[in-house]
Formats: structure tokens, C-alpha cells, sequence
């Protein structure tokens, strides 16, 4: 059992892994999470995280889908202790890691999460099987201990006979899983991925995804993947899809590759905010902003049913169509809100 020591102003504080994460149904338990970047000059600060609300569940398995600069990078790594949000509390359990400081971050990441990233962050000098010994040994585990949870863990992702390889020397496929194993090194509550198959084939990243799945059925470790591929999403048990830095909403069972509206469920914040899909707001622009809600409560499932103010008379009868997607945009928009293509006026 690998033990934690925490401290925080002048007090010690003993975790175990496992205690860390036995708090409650939640393993990491997120609100009101802003991310913004200042880009200096006369250029606008980006806001990459808009007020997200999200939880992961002990032994669920993930996803954060969504296009290039839809702020999943940022997510995991405020989530993994990598970044602090501008706002908002980010929970292990009970434990609000906003609030600790970087050399208390630092021992939590190293016992109670893995990261696996696009490019592994190998040490190149060394043999794949050093790689994960020297991870174990800068933990604090002796010589011996290292070596046999590296042989195990080795073994267990089927690189064993590749652990003298020094990385140039690996394949894509094997560099990958050698990070995974060092991700795995300290048998951490929540694996964290950012775009684990972005430089594999196809065949390499379904092996990999079915790796993840399997170490996540045998593990019962927790994983959130944040990637930009639909096929990858659809390993994962749950999928959160996310776009310009909100949660658009979310995917359980089968997911529609072919047409995410059709599985997507709406997800309505603790705060009462709901975020509509762009192909949704494409359609209902045309009609102005106010709108009437009536709540009908008189049966087993509540409904709630929206009709315009103007639904008679349309504010505006004139729109664009992405050439692409086929969403309805306002006038003189320059890219699309649902699919981003650049469009030409």
C-alpha cells in the first residue's frame, strides 16, 4: 500500500491511496471550473473553461470529447493538479486540491494519479524497463520493490520481451504502452489521458483502447480520456462532449457517431444553466431570444416545453447554411457554430 504524507501549514496530514479516494460516490467532483489565458497586447483573453460542472464516478471509465481548442487539455490538466483554475473547486473525495499548494500537488499526482499523454515522456537514455523502475525508485520504493512491479506491469501490458528496447527503438504502439505503464507505476486511483492515440493507426488504437478497458474492468481504476476522436469515445462508459468550454452534453451506452444529436442527453448544471447545441440554437436564432417556458408536471415524467414570444413572427427570415453540416447561422457569420468550417460570405 503506498502511503501519501501531505503537509499543510505546519500540520502532517497521512493519506493512503485508497483513502484519498474512498470519500463518497465521487472520485473528482468539479464546480464552476473557469480556465482563462491572458494573451496580452490588444488581443481579448481566452476563456477556455466556461463554468463547468462535471463528476467521474470511483471505477468509471470517461471520455471528454471534442474538437481542437474545445478546452479538454485544460480540463485534465486541472483536474490532474497540473493547472489551477482561475475559479471553481475540483474534489478528490473531500479533498479540494484547488487549494493546496504546488509541493503538496506534486505527492498527489505521483501516488494517486497517471498520466498518459499523445507523445509518452520517456527518458530516451534509458531501456523501456528502466523507464518504469526509475518512476517507481523517484517514488520512494526500494530497488527490489521497483523491479517487481515493473516486471509485473510489463507483463501485463504485453511488452515484457521489449523491456531492454531503449524508446527509439520501440514502436508507436510499444512507446505507448511503455507510458502506460509508467502512468500505472504507483497504482493510482485515476488514469488521465490526452489524446493517448493521437500518432496511431487505427489497428495500434484500438489495441490501446481495449488495453484501457481491459485495465479498467481488472483495475477498477478510474479513467477520463480526452480526445477529438468519436471512435475513441466510444470506449469509454460515459462521454462528455465539449465544445468552446462548455459540456454540451452527454453520451451513455451506444453513442451515434454518425449523428451525436440523436444520443445526446442535455445535461442542466447545479446552477441551472443548460447549454444548447449548436444545431439547436441554429434553429431557434430565427426567432429572437425570448421565449416561454411552461413545466408540466401531470405525469409520472416531467416535460418541459419552450415556444417563442415572436412564434408568429419570425425576428429574421433570413440565414446562412454551413455548407457542411447544414446547421442555420445567423448572417455574416464567419465559421460555423456546430462543425467550425470557415464560411465565405
Amino acid at each position: 500500500m503506498i502511503k501519501e504524507t501531505i503537509y499543510m501549514e505546519n500540520m502532517l496530514y497521512n493519506y493512503t491511496n485508497e483513502e484519498l479516494m474512498e470519500q463518497g460516490e465521487f472520485q473528482v467532483f468539479g464546480r464552476g471550473i473557469y480556465t482563462i489565458y491572458e494573451v496580452g497586447g490588444d488581443t481579448p483573453n481566452v476563456v477556455a473553461l466556461k463554468g463547468l460542472n462535471f463528476e467521474i464516478k470511483r471505477g468509471e471509465f470517461v471520455s471528454a470529447l471534442g474538437p481542437s481548442g474545445s478546452g479538454k487539455s485544460s480540463l485534465m490538466r486541472c483536474i490532474g493538479g497540473l493547472q489551477k483554475p482561475n475559479a471553481g473547486s475540483i474534489k478528490y473525495g473531500n479533498l479540494d486540491i484547488t487549494k493546496l499548494k504546488e509541493e503538496e500537488l506534486v505527492s498527489i499526482r505521483r501516488n494517486s494519479v497517471g498520466f498518459v499523454f499523445q507523445s509518452p515522456t520517456l527518458i530516451q537514455h534509458l531501456s523501456a524497463k528502466d523507464n518504469v523502475i526509475n518512476t517507481l525508485r523517484y517514488s520512494g520504493n526500494n530497488l527490489t520493490d521497483a523491479k517487481k512491479r515493473t516486471n509485473e506491469l510489463l507483463d501485463l501490458l504485453g511488452i515484457s520481451h521489449r523491456g531492454q528496447a531503449l524508446p527509439n527503438k520501440l514502436s508507436g504502439g510499444e512507446r505507448q504502452r511503455v507510458g502506460i505503464a509508467v502512468a500505472l507505476a504507483n497504482n493510482p486511483s485515476l488514469i488521465l489521458a490526452d489524446e493517448p492515440t493521437g500518432n496511431l493507426d487505427h489497428e495500434n488504437t484500438a489495441n490501446v483502447m481495449g488495453l484501457f478497458q481491459d485495465l479498467h474492468n481488472d483495475l477498477d481504476t478510474s479513467f477520463l480520456i480526452v480526445t477529438h476522436s468519436k471512435y475513441v469515445s466510444t470506449f469509454a462508459d460515459r462521454n462528455l462532449e465539449l465544445l468552446d468550454g462548455i459540456f454540451l452534453g452527454q453520451h451513455t451506452g451506444n453513442i451515434n457517431l454518425d449523428s451525436l444529436e440523436s444520443s445526446r442527453q442535455i445535461l442542466i448544471g447545479n446552477d441551472g444553466r443548460l447549454n444548447l447545441p449548436p444545431e439547436l440554437i441554429g434553429l431557434i436564432d430565427e426567432y429572437g431570444s425570448a421565449w416561454n417556458l411552461d413545466y408540466i408536471d401531470d405525469s409520472e415524467i416531467p416535460e418541459i416545453k419552450l415556444t417563442p414570444v415572436n412564434k408568429n413572427e419570425k425576428e429574421d427570415n433570413n440565414f446562412t447554411t454551413c455548407p457542411l453540416c447544414s446547421t442555420n447561422l445567423k448572417p455574416n457569420q464567419a465559421y460555423c457554430t456546430n462543425c467550425g468550417a470557415q464560411l465565405i460570405n
